[in-house]
């Protein structure tokens, strides 16, 4: 917004309202996931410290308004009391943001790795796969352009380099996690939302040259359009295959086992998991996330919720006791999932808390 506004009335200032206001969007961006720092305030830092498309007042305040709204939230956290929960989880977060923790993620040991997980999704994600490809080499591609200084006369110089830094603190996020932080699949988002709008500029840019160079390239000025509707249409069919699948399939294992759960676990039942989704409320049946035999026989649990998916993955943690105790139980559930696996229930040897 600022960027248009500027290039629109041919000024280096902009109205204290729209700075702003930039402002606080990218303050509930950070709000809402600190990680978005990598694309929300990454890239005006850049900006910032380049002087490039806006005035350094202009940048130095939107940071300013992103972390004096930041710090009042902080704030409100410690007058309603909660503080002291707040450091210990943003702690964490910071720790699994550098890599000093692995909880999750590729990069934790016995998880699988990238390229597995990569592999075992291509068939749902091929479509996302290819997007993200085309927006790292149509980024790069811009970057070339705007280091080389070539002119870029249908579209808007200060535009694409506001749109490049967004799309390079994208990658630079995802290329952290990859290497050392933690990185889950459902991370890639970030790329998929950048490369969008980084391909079809470039996609613009492009055909407006072949058309600009004359004669020479009359021929594939009519040849690429056609190719990248018949490469649409293709995305789409693969896509709505996709929709299709995932919508007339089942995938139902957790309303399954709460339906099974409502006469299959008696009442005042204590349930231990070992994964965060499976956070159910039910009725007269006490419900905690566990990852250890100790935590199990302490709590004195009766039954045990294990997803199968999860726990090979990483997301879902046991250790060899509480494995062993599973295998000792009695599998008093099991249901066959589409995406998490086999869902079962164990019913092991009941361990009263100690003391």
């Amino acid at each position: 917004m600022l960027v248009l506004q500027q290039r629109r009335q041919e000024a280096r200032t902009s109205p204290w309202w729209l700075v702003g206001l930039c402002g606080l969007a990218l303050a509930g961006s950070l709000m809402s996931k600190e990680t978005y720092a990598f694309v929300a305030v990454l890239p005006v830092l850049a900006l910032l410290v380049t002087g490039l498309v806006l005035p350094r007042r202009t940048t130095g305040t939107i940071l300013g308004v992103v972390a004096g709204v930041y710090l009042g939230y902080v704030a409100v956290v410690a007058a309603v009391g909660q503080l002291p929960g707040w450091l210990d989880q943003k702690t964490r977060g910071v720790q699994r943001l550098l890599g000093i923790v692995h909880e999750t993620g590729f990069n934790r040991e016995g998880s699988p790795s990238f390229l597995d997980r990569l592999l075992v999704n291509l068939a749902s994600l091929g479509v996302t796969y290819a997007l993200i490809g085309l927006g790292g080499l149509a980024s790069a591609w811009l970057l070339l352009v705007l280091l080389r200084r070539r002119p870029l006369p249908t579209v808007s110089r200060d535009g694409s380099v506001v749109l490049l830094v967004w799309a390079l603190g994208a990658f630079a996020h995802l290329g952290y996690a990859i290497t050392i932080g933690t990185l889950e699949e459902q991370m890639f988002y970030l790329l998929v939302v950048t490369a969008v709008p980084v391909v079809c500029v470039v996609a613009k840019v492009a055909l407006d040259g072949f058309r600009a160079a004359g004669d020479d390239w009359r021929t594939l000025t009519r040849v690429v359009p056609v190719l990248l509707a018949v490469a649409l249409a293709g995305a789409l069919v693969v896509e709505g295959a996709v929709w299709w699948r995932i919508r007339t399939v089942p995938d139902d294992g957790y309303a399954r086992f709460l339906g099974w759960a409502e006469s299959g676990l008696p009442d005042g039942a204590r349930l231990a998991t070992t994964e965060e989704l499976a956070q159910f409320v039910m009725d007269d049946r006490l419900v905690v996330r566990l990852e250890t035999g100790a935590e199990v026989r302490e709590f004195g649990a009766e039954y045990v919720l294990v997803v199968s998916e999860l726990l090979e993955q990483g997301y879902s943690s046991a250790d060899t006791d509480l494995l062993a105790l599973l295998d000792e139980g009695e599998v008093v559930y099991s249901s066959d999932t589409r995406t998490m696996g086999r869902i079962a229930v164990h019913k092991i040897d009941p361990a009263p808390p100690n003391g």
